[in-house]
């Protein structure tokens, strides 16, 4: 299987769009908002980025983080009302030579707090735009 990921270094954050809400499956009184990544020439239903163990460093993810649940929040105008859960930590255990991608699928929310569902793929050759 092959995934379209955008490189680590030409991610935008203005790319990325907001599903409406939906209830969540799995957090109790919840809702699920799915990410996409819209540009001129390309629409992905989920977000992969693709990068390089190397040239990374461990605050890199957890600022694009924030940076997608800040415009999330501000879009549905509630830029204070709620708590952001910070939870992508790179798994630094791994060969620093090697390659990754980070899939973003959506962000949960509840009444209090907010967060990004993702999931590190390691070893990848993606095809990137």
């Amino acid at each position: 299987m092959h995934n379209i990921c955008v490189n680590i270094h030409d991610f935008k954050n203005e790319n990325v769009h907001f599903s409406s809400p939906v209830s969540n499956l799995v957090v109790h009184k919840g809702l699920f908002i799915k990410l996409g990544y819209v540009t001129k020439t390309i629409m992905l239903s989920d977000i992969y980025i693709t990068f390089k163990y190397k040239d990374v460093q461990p605050t890199t993810f957890s600022k694009i983080e924030v940076s997608i649940l800040h415009t999330y929040l501000k879009t549905i105008n509630q830029s204070n009302s709620k708590i952001i859960d910070l939870r992508i930590v790179l798994p630094w255990s791994v060969d620093s030579c090697a390659s990754g991608c980070l899939k973003l699928s959506g962000i949960w929310e509840t009444d209090t707090d907010c967060g990004i569902i993702y999931k590190f793929i390691h070893n990848v050759q993606p095809s990137v735009v």
